[in-house]
C-alpha cells in the first residue's frame, strides 16, 4: 500500500500511532461502505458471505437473498442527469438501510451501478420473503427537486434461499444462489418490471 506522508518529525511516537491508526480507519470504511449510499461495498459481500451462510447453516436457519436492480434507471440518468440518478439511488439505499444491517444479522450492499443485494439469515425464507414485500410496499418510490418536481422510480426484485441449492451444485453455492435470485429479478423484469418474484 503506497501512502502520501505529510512533515510530521514535530509528532511524537505516540500521535504518529494514532494519526496512522486514523488513517487505517478511514481506509478500511471506505473499502467496506459504498461512498454514494452508504450501503455495504461489494467487498464487503465478498468477505462476508461464507461467514453469514456459516453461521445460518449452524444455527439450523436460513439464507436468504433479496437480488434487485432499478427500471429504465438508464432514462432517468439522460432525462435527468446524473445527480438526480445518484440521489435516486441514495434514496432507495438508505431506505433498505434501515432494515437490514448487521445488527440484526444481515446487510445490504451495492452490488454494481444500480443493482444492490440483501443478505440476511432469517427463521424461515416464507418470513423473510413477507418481510420484503412488505417493505417494498411501504417504500416511498420517488424524491422531490428543489423545484417541486418529483421523479418517480421503481425497481424490479428477486428472491431466493440458500435451502434452494443443492449442495451438489456443479457451481459455488454462493454463485448458484445469486443465479436463482438474478433469474427471478429478470423474470419480474420481462413480466413488466415493478415486481419482486419470490418463486420460479
Amino acid at each position: 500500500m503506497v501512502t502520501e506522508l505529510t512533515d510530521i518529525s514535530g509528532l511524537g511516537q505516540e500521535e504518529e500511532v494514532l494519526m496512522e491508526i486514523k488513517r487505517l480507519q478511514e481506509e478500511n470504511s471506505r473499502l467496506m461502505r459504498d461512498p454514494l449510499t452508504n450501503c455495504y461495498s461489494r467487498y464487503y459481500m465478498d468477505t462476508y458471505f461464507y461467514e453469514y451462510a456459516h453461521t445460518a447453516e449452524i444455527n439450523n436457519q436460513e439464507l436468504c437473498i433479496a437480488l434487485f436492480d432499478m427500471d429504465n434507471f438508464k432514462h432517468i440518468n439522460d432525462k435527468y442527469g446524473h445527480t438526480i440518478g445518484d440521489a435516486v439511488l441514495q434514496s432507495c439505499g438508505q431506505f433498505w438501510l434501515k432494515y437490514f444491517d448487521i445488527h440484526h444479522q444481515s446487510f445490504i450492499t451495492r452490488y454494481g451501478g444500480d443493482e444492490f443485494i440483501i443478505i440476511a439469515i432469517a427463521n424461515d425464507y416464507n418470513e423473510f420473503c413477507q418481510r420484503i414485500i412488505t417493505l417494498g410496499n411501504s417504500m416511498r418510490k420517488n424524491i422531490v427537486l428543489d423545484d417541486g418536481r418529483t421523479i418517480p422510480f421503481s425497481f424490479t426484485l428477486g428472491c431466493a434461499c440458500m435451502s434452494e441449492i443443492a449442495k451438489e451444485d456443479s457451481r459455488s453455492r454462493h454463485e448458484a444462489l445469486l443465479a436463482l435470485a438474478d433469474s427471478r429479478m429478470y423474470q419480474g423484469k420481462h413480466s413488466g418490471r415493478n415486481q419482486i418474484v419470490t418463486h420460479s
